[in-house]
């Protein structure tokens, strides 16, 4: 089975799942209804960002919606959330930021 046949049969799985309408869907991830019926026959992919959004909807891994992956739970490691926090600061503050992990890296070598 393709990857994108089982994307879209596990995104209609998700979708049906929460009760959403393929509208409702659409409008929170800022598609067409079209897109979303299409993603879900396999006739259209998606973009990296719109499969990290439906994945956030959804609370499921990208990797489980791509067919990696059978286990749809998200890992919610430390890496990731410190990844989350960098790209939500300013510019100026993750300059900072990667300067003092840079220096915790080096602290931690000298151990």
């Amino acid at each position: 089975m393709s990857n994108v046949i089982l994307f879209g049969e596990r995104l209609h799985q998700l979708r049906k799942q929460a009760n959403l309408q393929q509208k409702d869907l659409a409008a929170e991830i800022g598609v067409s209804a079209n897109a979303i019926s299409m993603m879900e026959r396999g006739n259209r992919e998606t973009t990296l960002e719109k499969l990290v959004v439906l994945a956030e909807v959804f609370h499921v891994s990208t990797d489980y919606l791509l067919g990696i992956t059978d286990d749809p739970s998200r890992r919610e490691d430390p890496p990731e959330e410190a990844l989350i926090l960098y790209r939500s600061l300013k510019p100026e503050f993750q300059k900072y930021a990667l300067e003092q992990m840079k220096q915790l890296a080096e602290l931690q070598k000298k151990e």
